[in-house]
C-alpha cells in the first residue's frame, strides 16, 4: 500500500485517510472500497477472535480481567460496526439503482 502521495511535489495524505466522494466512484471502485471495509473488519475480527482464545489459558488473573473487558469493548464495536456496514451496503446499493432510475450511466 502507497503510504505518502506525492503530486506536484506536495506531500499529500495516504489513500486510506483521503475523503472519497462515493457518488463519483464506479461500480468496480464501489465494491474495491466495500471490500477493503470488510478485510479491515476481518483483521480485527480475528485479534479479537484470538484474544478471546488465548483469555482462557491465562493464569495472572489481574490481566485476565482487564483482557477480558477489552474484549467486551471490542465485541460491542464489532457489532455496532456490522451494523454500521450494512447500512452503508444498503445506501450503496440505493444509490445505484437510483442512478439507473435517473438515466445515468452505470459505472
Amino acid at each position: 500500500m502507497n503510504v505518502v502521495n506525492i503530486k506536484d511535489g506536495v506531500e499529500l495524505p495516504p489513500d486510506f485517510v483521503t475523503r472519497i466522494d462515493v457518488n463519483s466512484m464506479s461500480d468496480q471502485e464501489l465494491d474495491e472500497f466495500l471490500e477493503r471495509i470488510r478485510m479491515r473488519r476481518m483483521a480485527s475480527f480475528i485479534i479479537y477472535q484470538t484474544t478471546q482464545a488465548e483469555l482462557a489459558e491465562m493464569a495472572e488473573e489481574k490481566a485476565k480481567i482487564r483482557l477480558t473487558n477489552e474484549v467486551t469493548q471490542i465485541e460491542k464495536l464489532l457489532t455496532t460496526l456490522d451494523k454500521q456496514f450494512e447500512k452503508l451496503e444498503i445506501r450503496i446499493n440505493k444509490m445505484r439503482g437510483l442512478r439507473i432510475q435517473a438515466g445515468m450511466s452505470v459505472m
